[in-house]
């Protein structure tokens, strides 16, 4: 081989290595934007593609084969292609970015939101060309719309929620003072029926003053529900022997007891709480109440320990219990078990208020749903409980 063959033979290998050298670089581009999972193109001064990666081909349903060297025209209805082509022009003009939200009919079919970001970029020759990259919207408008939907039929809510309070409240007040009225006129018809002589009508008597208690007693209660719905309950935590509590609740429910046979046993030693004492003996009541009212003639069983920080007070019967099916509903607002008869008293609404001024004192109130025979319900507190506007809603 003369000197000018090999010459020629070197330069033909450098060419070769200058090939490759050119080449690496594209196709290692070509896979970095393969591994975006965003669409990206890049387009000549003629609106042609130069370069697009897989995610651009599948959101238009287009192959890469058939992309290259065309332009939008080609692919999409004119009068969105001429606003893209029109877009596209600005950004070889002025040079300014372009940002711009679009609708696409992509390949799944659908109409897609999408925001394009474009820049003007110069290939190794110097020629202008366009960088565009590509967001899919979709989803993100359609969650911020659902968002937004979620948001408005919250207001909704709470304000026919606090429309109801307030309905619910002024109705029990406007309610209150013509039964308060109707209580004291016929305590007074009953003591001058005594003085006259005619006791024998006190039946009668009787029955309006137990009705009127039943209605007082529905009032309180609703006016307690309108209080917690509102969103907010007042509690004035104050120093006491929970045995104090304990009495205070049997004093109001132990008439009922004696009427009914029903005995009630208490196991509890001393332990100070500081708790709203208003609010602690009306859910002992309630407990107590119902324990007398639904396991008439049974032993009632009251017992409180200290765990820790905490305080357990449990309220057990000897009662027919509460059947399976039926305990998960207990603290549903207005539910009565269908086993209840229907001349027991109730609003069906003292449990489900017990346990939300058991929560905003910082504990809870459940019902032991492994029981078998008898009821049992146990209230958890804390042993001290800061006083502030509690947020029960």
């Amino acid at each position: 081989m003369d000197a000018t063959q090999a010459r020629l033979a070197e330069l033909q290998a450098e060419n070769e290595a200058l090939r490759r050298a050119i080449e690496a670089p594209v196709g290692l581009l070509s896979a970095v934007l393969d591994a975006i999972g965003d669409p990206v193109l890049v387009k000549d001064r003629q609106h042609r593609f130069l370069l697009v990666n897989q995610a651009f081909c599948e959101f238009v349903g287009i192959a890469r084969e058939a992309l290259l060297g065309t332009t939008d025209l080609d692919h999409f209805p004119p009068e969105q292609a001429a606003v893209f082509v029109e877009r596209d022009e600005g950004v070889f003009e002025t040079g300014q970015t372009n940002i711009n939200e679009e609708r696409l009919v992509a390949a799944d079919g659908h109409d897609r939101v999408i925001s394009t970001k474009k820049t003007r970029a110069y290939d190794a020759d110097g020629s202008a060309v366009i960088v565009g990259i590509i967001r899919d919207l979709t989803e993100i408008r359609r969650t911020r719309e659902e968002l937004e939907l979620h948001r408005r039929a919250e207001i909704r809510a709470e304000e026919a929620n606090a429309a109801k309070s307030r309905f619910l409240a002024n109705m029990s007040h406007e309610l209150r003072t013509p039964l308060n009225g109707i209580r004291g006129y016929t305590e007074l018809l009953a003591e001058e029926l005594d003085d006259a002589g005619m006791s024998d009508h006190s039946t009668y008597i009787d029955q309006v003053l137990t009705a009127t208690g039943h209605l007082q007693n529905m009032v309180d209660a609703i006016l307690d529900l309108s209080r917690i719905e509102s969103g907010y309950l007042h509690l004035d935590p104050e120093r006491l022997q929970l045995r104090t509590a304990i009495d205070r609740s049997l004093a109001t429910v132990q008439p009922a007891a004696i009427a009914s046979s029903t005995r009630i046993e208490v196991d509890a030693p001393a332990i100070e709480v500081e708790h709203d004492a208003r609010s602690l003996v009306q859910i002992l009541v309630n407990l107590l109440g119902n324990a007398v009212k639904f396991a008439p003639g049974s032993t009632v069983r009251v017992r409180a320990r200290l765990h820790g920080a905490q305080v357990r007070l449990s309220v057990s019967d000897s009662g027919p219990g509460i059947a399976p099916d039926d305990r998960e509903h207990v603290f549903d607002k207005f539910f009565r078990a269908p086993t209840v008869e229907k001349d027991r008293e109730g609003t069906g609404l003292g449990l489900p208020i017990a346990r939300e001024l058991a929560r905003a004192m910082g504990g809870d109130l459940t019902v032991d749903d492994s029981a078998k025979g008898g009821a049992v319900f146990t209230l958890v507190l804390p042993l001290i409980h800061e006083a502030r506007e509690e947020r029960v809603a």
